[in-house]
């Protein structure tokens, strides 16, 4: 499951926990509700793994003023407070699957 945060939250689970953690930036778009749903099936795939979290609509522009992201949707992958990689633009489950298990040996 998805958890929305606000930007207090973002900084707290990205620097907390042993799992990865895949935090999401998407802007309400055509496109936006496929990302949504890829990154679902992808909290669920990966679930042992990964923690997938997506800012809030209200704060997404604080968010991506912090962590330096200059277009949605992005895809930055965190472990232990450091940022590990990052996907930026529209995925397909293939490249989401492909990026976190190339990402997954950090753990």
């Amino acid at each position: 499951m998805i958890r929305t945060v606000e930007p207090f939250e973002a900084f707290e689970e990205v620097g907390s926990g042993d799992k990865l953690v895949l935090l999401a930036f998407i802007r309400p778009t055509m496109d936006s509700a496929d990302q949504v749903r890829l990154l679902e099936a992808a909290s669920r795939k990966y679930a042992d793994r990964v923690r997938c979290i997506m800012y809030t609509q209200r704060n997404l522009e604080t968010g991506m003023r912090h962590y330096v992201v200059s277009g949605t949707p992005s895809y930055l992958l965190f472990h232990r407070g450091g940022e590990v990689d990052r996907l930026i633009g529209v995925s397909d489950e293939e490249t989401l699957d492909s990026f976190l298990d190339g990402s997954l040996w950090v753990k």
